[in-house]
């Protein structure tokens, strides 16, 4: 699928389709994919109609693959029913009436809302690779771009390489971290600073001034736990950069207290 969303990109901007715009200011969309689907947004012309099948049949003579035009279908924003019947039959496709169902969720005419699901299904992805740690597709991605946080977070590829679909997944961590709370666990998977793993905001945004003396931004909740032996009980050992100066003491004090976590022995 990653090919034919590289000649759908390649023919808008040569000019043979002529892509969609939300907006006047916005940039333009010319589709949107997932899995096996494929929905794309063009002007209502029929030059764009005509090469938009041109691109499907010449990714099928160059994939191999099947395509079915029969089970695909057309709708049409604001515009007469009977174009989009004429568009159809040039397709050879059935034609649908907004709002419709795509991948379970409710699409209307207003195309600036699909940013926002398509965000929300790449989050989804994101989701499954830290739950489906045995899933082959799982040790496929983690062994090609690495991990981060143990088997949580696959590595995000280098820009102009790798697989378009995982950077368009990978490219939304930062925003699908905000709204994650962790269970600590082993404590190897949960960064201390970084992520939200006890209180209503991580540490770094708690304590900021505190955050940047910090040997090591991104450690783990583990490292930094040191058991006591005698009393069973454990200490935050907090490694700074440099001796703490009299206003940050106090800050220092209050993550010192931050409570300690019962860690998972597996």
């Amino acid at each position: 699928m990653e090919a034919s969303s590289l000649m759908i990109s390649k023919a808008a901007r040569l000019g043979y389709i002529n892509d969609r715009k939300p907006s006047r200011n916005s940039i333009s969309l010319t589709h949107l994919q997932f899995a096996d689907y494929t929905l794309c947004f063009i002007e209502d012309d029929e030059k764009s109609i005509a090469n938009l099948k041109r691109v499907f049949r010449w990714f099928k003579v160059c994939s191999g693959m099947k395509i079915n035009f029969a089970k695909g279908s057309i709708a049409g924003i604001k515009i007469e029913h009977s174009l989009v019947e004429h568009y159809a039959r040039r397709i050879g496709c059935g034609v649908e009436v907004l709002p419709i169902t795509y991948l379970g969720l409710p699409l209307g005419d207003r195309i600036g809302k699909i940013r926002l699901r398509n965000k929300a299904l790449l989050a989804k992805w994101l989701w499954r690779y830290g739950e489906e740690k045995r899933a082959l597709w799982h040790r496929v991605v983690r062994e090609k771009y690495g991990k981060e946080l143990g088997e949580w977070k696959a590595g995000v590829p280098v820009r102009g390489r790798g697989s378009a679909a995982w950077r368009s997944i990978a490219s939304i961590c930062g925003c699908f971290d905000q709204y994650i709370r962790f269970c600590v666990g082993k404590g190897d998977e949960v960064r201390f600073w970084l992520d939200l793993w006890i209180g209503d905001t991580p540490l770094c945004q708690k304590f900021p001034n505190l955050f940047r003396l910090v040997v090591k931004a991104n450690v783990m909740v583990s490292e930094y736990l040191i058991r006591d032996g005698h009393h069973g009980r454990g200490v935050w050992d907090i490694r700074l950069r440099r001796n703490l100066k009299e206003n940050e003491i106090e800050s220092h004090r209050v993550v010192k207290d931050v409570g300690i976590p019962l860690l998972s022995a597996g």
